[in-house]
């Protein structure tokens, strides 16, 4: 899952990397690479970077080390990196925290829970890697991250099996929506008035909201990820069939705004796709397997055209 990036795939162009076609009756399909590598096989979370141009991370679901992978929007391996002493049980979203100066942090959540038995889920932090593309693609650079924080989330009433993470800037918290309910419920997660340590201290979700049940019917509508952009005021759902957008007012917290009917953006529904990402110039998704497209979506707050700030 992850943020709304206004500078970081400034590189692309829509229609410009592998061509543009027509999907279907409704939506305009922007098809701009592949995931190239066989490691990446089972992508749950995606998020673009905003200080390095064209950089996308990803992670794959619960089986896999504890790694996140590099690459560019065609698809291309940049870079491996592992958490160093971090068992990976069930990584379902990233999304990505910093501005276009000073410190980025990746967020991992490792949130899902099929079966409800997980006392706790857990969310790591660590600093955004810098990316080296060209040396990258060359060498396959395989990294270990000594550095890592996480938080223990626990819930307030019972586990819950979420997939989507989001990092909100308008109030400096991470929000989990879960997937299981016919109504998904939205967690904030906080340290109240002060700062997350990240030192593996536990803290309990807030349940902020219960959604409205999705339109499309259940369970083709679980919610399988979602993002906030990068300036905190676009918003994005993804279930299994459809994209849901809403475009938030001055001060309208995550809650009030989820609460509210929905847009329903272009989506090319994807056999496994559980991922989306804000970019520069719109929202990527892709879905597990080998060689699965990276798709470009225009940005839905512009009409389509790319905005920077």
């Amino acid at each position: 899952m992850t943020v709304k990036l206004r500078v970081g795939l400034c590189g692309l162009v829509l229609c410009g990397v592998s061509g543009c076609f027509q999907s279907g009756d409704e939506a305009t399909e922007y098809d701009v690479g592949r995931v190239s590598f066989r490691e990446a096989v089972e992508i749950s979370g995606i998020s673009a970077s905003r200080q390095q141009a064209n950089v996308i991370w990803a992670h794959n679901d619960s089986g896999d080390s504890a790694r996140v992978f590099a690459m560019n929007a065609e698809g291309q391996h940049l870079g491996q990196y592992h958490l160093k002493s971090v068992v990976a049980e069930d990584w379902e979203d990233i999304t990505i925290q910093g501005g276009h100066s000073g410190q980025s942090y990746l967020f991992i959540g490792d949130i899902g829970d099929n079966f409800g038995r997980r006392d706790f889920v857990t969310i790591y932090r660590i600093k955004e890697p810098v990316v080296h593309q060209e040396k990258a693609q060359q060498d396959k650079e395989i990294i270990t991250l000594a550095d890592v924080g996480s938080i223990q989330v626990q819930y307030p009433d019972q586990a819950r099996d979420a997939e989507a993470l989001m990092y909100d800037p308008w109030d400096d918290a991470l929000y989990i929506l879960t997937k299981r309910e016919e109504r998904p419920l939205l967690y904030r997660v906080s340290a109240g008035n002060k700062p997350l340590m990240w030192s593996g201290e536990r803290v309990e979700a807030e349940l902020v909201a219960r959604l409205p049940s999705p339109t499309g019917g259940y369970p083709r509508d679980k919610v399988v990820a979602a993002d906030i952009s990068a300036d905190g005021q676009d918003v994005l759902v993804k279930t299994y069939q459809r994209m849901l957008y809403w475009r938030r007012k001055p001060k309208q917290s995550l809650a009030e705004v989820l609460l509210t009917a929905p847009t329903y953006v272009p989506y090319v529904e994807e056999k496994q796709g559980e991922s989306v990402a804000w970019s520069g110039q719109g929202y990527i998704t892709t879905s597990e397997g080998f060689q699965q497209r990276i798709r470009l979506y225009p940005d839905p707050s512009t009409g389509g055209s790319s905005k920077n700030k």
